[in-house]
Parts: C-alpha cells; sequence; structure tokens
C-alpha cells in the first residue's frame, strides 16, 4: 500500500462544487467545518487536506440525500 493521501486538489472538488452551486444555499453547506472557504475550493490551483476533503464530501452527501 502506498504513502497515505494527505492533500487534494481543489481541481476534484470543483464538479462538486459546481452541482451545489445550483441547489439553492447548499454551496455553503460544502465548507461548513472546514476552515475553507467556497473561493477557496474555486482555485484549482489549491489544495485541501485530506481529512477535510472527506468532510466535504459528507457535506456534499447531506446535500443530495437530504429529503426536500
Amino acid at each position: 500500500m502506498g504513502p497515505r493521501l494527505k492533500e487534494v486538489s481543489c481541481k476534484v472538488i470543483f464538479p462538486v462544487l459546481r452541482q451545489a452551486e445550483k441547489k439553492k444555499g447548499a454551496a455553503e453547506i460544502l465548507t461548513r467545518g472546514t476552515p475553507y472557504s467556497l473561493a477557496h475550493l474555486r482555485n484549482g490551483k489549491e489544495r485541501v487536506s485530506w481529512d477535510e476533503f472527506l468532510l466535504i464530501m459528507r457535506n456534499a452527501r447531506e446535500i443530495w440525500t437530504k429529503r426536500s
């Protein structure tokens, strides 16, 4: 098994962010509990820590599994 991933490019998060921006107020949910802003996530040159990436993905799951 290779070394543990420490950071993830925001390029990986960008498609999720684009979809969240289509739902009112959903984009802000992605960054809940993280030190990152939406501007940070929109910048493909930036990176986020692996643990924060996992939190962002959990937040994304909440957006699309929430019953309306």
